[in-house]
C-alpha cells in the first residue's frame, strides 16, 4: 500500500526570527510607510485586493506589524522528465511587509508544504 506523506514547515518559529533581528524588525513596516500617493499601483499594497482586505479587516490594517503574506504553488516533476508518474507541489510564502527587492531573495521565500502528488 502507497502512502502519501504531507511534509509541512511551521510558519511561526520563522516569523518569530524576523522580528528578533532589529535590522528586519525595522523594514517589517516597510509596506506601510512606502505606499504609493498618485494611484498608480508599484506595489502589492497598491493593489485593489489589497485596499479590498484592509477595508474588510480594519482591526488587521490598524497594526502595520501585521504579516501580510502571499502564497504560491506549482507542480513540478523531481526527476527532471514529464513522463515521470511521480510530481510534487511546493508551496512558498512570500513576505509582503518587507520591500520587494529582499522579498523575493532567497533567503525570504518560506517553504510551507509540499504536497506530493501521484
Amino acid at each position: 500500500m502507497f502512502m502519501k506523506v504531507l511534509r509541512w514547515f511551521p510558519l511561526i518559529p520563522r516569523l518569530v526570527k524576523m522580528y528578533e533581528r532589529p535590522s528586519l524588525a525595522k523594514l517589517m513596516v516597510w509596506h506601510s510607510e512606502n505606499r504609493s500617493t498618485d494611484g498608480t499601483m508599484r506595489l502589492v499594497v497598491d493593489s485593489p485586493a489589497h485596499h479590498h482586505i484592509e477595508t474588510t479587516y480594519p482591526m488587521f490594517a490598524q497594526d502595520p506589524r501585521n504579516v501580510r503574506l502571499g502564497l504560491a504553488s506549482d507542480g513540478i516533476s523531481p526527476f527532471g522528465t514529464m513522463r515521470s508518474k511521480y510530481s510534487c507541489w511546493p508551496v512558498v510564502l512570500m513576505n509582503y511587509n518587507i520591500p520587494p527587492w529582499m522579498a523575493l531573495q532567497k533567503g525570504h521565500i518560506m517553504l510551507s508544504l509540499v504536497l506530493p502528488g501521484n
